[in-house]
């Protein structure tokens, strides 16, 4: 233990420039690709960024309104046939009216569905786009698995 409290204070005392110093400066090595910690600096362009996203953004919440605006009329097209069905009185041809409403129905909801997901693949691919030309691909990609629940 005496032998460590007179030894620490003597390395302590050593040269650490050493340890601290490497063989090449960072100027040196900035437009070099040997390595991740060697990689030039890409500036990030907010403004490129911004304009990307908002254009993003804005197709999906237009693609979004368009596929309410296109479920509330098919629900609304059911509640009509489908009221207009119970008013028939022949058994079999309620039954065809009711099978037939719920057809048209379900046939203009799946429509909608399918133009909601071409549209926010889409806004989506164009992103990716613009986030390459903006030099950040793969930037803000994370959310787009959060827009298939949309």
């Amino acid at each position: 233990m005496l032998a460590l409290s007179i030894a620490l204070p003597v390395l302590a005392q050593g040269d650490t420039s050493d340890v601290y110093s490497s063989s090449s400066s960072v100027s040196e090595n900035a437009g070099k690709k040997k390595g991740k910690l060697n990689k030039p600096v890409v500036q990030v362009d907010s403004a490129c960024m911004q304009n990307a996203v908002e254009k993003r953004d804005s197709a999906v919440i237009s693609a979004v309104d368009a596929y309410a605006a296109a479920v509330k009329a098919a629900l609304q097209t059911r509640k009509d046939s489908l009221k207009a069905a119970w008013a028939i009185t022949d058994k079999t041809q309620r039954n065809a009216a009711l099978k037939a409403a719920w057809a048209a129905f379900n046939g203009t909801w799946k429509n909608a569905r399918q133009a909601l997901n071409g549209q926010k693949k889409a806004a989506w691919s164009a992103f990716k786009a613009d986030a390459k030309t903006c030099k950040q691909p793969g930037a803000d990609a994370s959310g787009e698995k959060g827009d298939g629940n949309l």
